[in-house]
């Protein structure tokens, strides 16, 4: 019995070492083709590396390329699950002007009198009073209107300070 056993054991060794490495998973591309690798590289924003089964040819897939339920669940496989984009409004002027033309910005202090000043990323611009046939009051994408670096700066004041711990050395 115990030789049996020992047998057995051995011989299911035998098949665990022999067994292929990792089966991978099957991708669907948007042209209709399958790909059976393994999945070497991830990148959020880029897509996948894999390792093909059929041939080991190392491949880049790119997230437009991959058919979209295939590319939720390696996102979500990879802790990317909702990957929705918080889309920040804000509150802007529309100045119609006598061309039929319109901008749109945030208004500021004029920098001289007779202009109507707007702010639109990072720079200010003067409209004469003349040329403004009307103004509206607008709510806009902030990111018509402000640059990256201006919307962090806006948030990162908004927030909470975080509390900073002391220094205490160790003794």
């Amino acid at each position: 019995m115990k030789r049996s056993a020992t047998i057995i054991l051995l011989f299911a060794l035998g098949l665990a070492i022999f067994a292929p490495a990792g089966t991978g998973e099957v991708i669907r591309l948007k042209n209709g083709v399958e790909l059976h690798g393994e999945l070497l590289a991830f990148d959020a924003e880029v897509g996948v590396v894999i390792k093909r089964c059929d041939n080991g040819g190392i491949i880049t897939l790119r997230w437009e390329h991959i058919h979209d339920g295939d590319a939720k669940k390696i996102k979500e496989a990879h802790g990317y699950g909702d990957m929705k984009v918080e889309v920040i409004r804000i509150r802007a002027t529309r100045l119609l002007l006598d061309n039929g033309d319109y901008v749109v910005g945030v208004r500021t202090e004029p920098s001289r009198a007779g202009v109507v000043t707007l702010h639109r990323m990072g720079k200010d611009y003067d409209y004469l009073h003349d040329r403004i046939s009307g103004v509206e009051t607008v709510e806009v994408a902030a990111r018509e209107i402000l640059s990256v670096h201006e919307l962090y700066d806006q948030k990162v004041g908004n927030a909470p300070p975080v509390p900073q711990r002391a220094f205490v050395p160790l003794r």
